[in-house]
Parts: C-alpha cells; sequence; structure tokens
C-alpha cells in the first residue's frame, strides 16, 4: 500500500523528469538555431555573426558526450551546448566550416 510519502515521491520524481526533459529540448533547439545560422552566414543570406559555430577557434563534435560535444580551442575547453554564445567578443571568422570530428 503506498503511503503519502511514497506518493509525494512519484509526483518530485515526474516533475524533476519533465524539468530535465524542458532543460534538453532547450539546449538542442539552441544547438540547431546555432548551426542554421552559421549555414545561413556560410551561403551569404545573414551577415557575419559572432556565433562559437561561425569562428575559427569552434571544434565541432570533438567529444563523444552528447551534451558537451564542442571545443573552443581559444578558451580550451570542452564546449557544453549550453554553453554556445551568440556574441563572442573572441569570435574570428572561420576561413572554412568547422566540420564533424566523430563518424
Amino acid at each position: 500500500m503506498a503511503t503519502d510519502a511514497d506518493a509525494r515521491s512519484i509526483v518530485l520524481r515526474r516533475y524533476w523528469q519533465h524539468l530535465v526533459e524542458l532543460a534538453l529540448l532547450v539546449v538542442v533547439t539552441l544547438h540547431t538555431v546555432l548551426r542554421a545560422i552559421a549555414d545561413l552566414q556560410r551561403a551569404g543570406v545573414v551577415s557575419v555573426t559572432h556565433t562559437c559555430t561561425t569562428c575559427r577557434f569552434f571544434g565541432r563534435d570533438e567529444y563523444p558526450e552528447p551534451d558537451a560535444p564542442h571545443h573552443c580551442h581559444l578558451l580550451r575547453i570542452p564546449l557544453p551546448l549550453a554553453a554556445l554564445r551568440t556574441d563572442c567578443p573572441e569570435h574570428e571568422p572561420a576561413i572554412t566550416p568547422a566540420r564533424r570530428k566523430r563518424g
């Protein structure tokens, strides 16, 4: 027989599960938008932006971790998806687009 504490635990667990799913959706959406901006910039549709994905220091998909797959070679740190910038003051345009590192 379930107690009140069991019921509260189940509700709290579901709440946190939904919160984590929402946070992941936001991160994935940001990542998708930044990739689209980079593609549009390379195609000449939009002017140069200062996003990580268009920077010469950006290393795309250098790590297997899904939440931090990229690398900033200027700062020498892994880049979690949530840390990707849309207006970085250290941005230097890439000569060629960043390529995927992993297969």
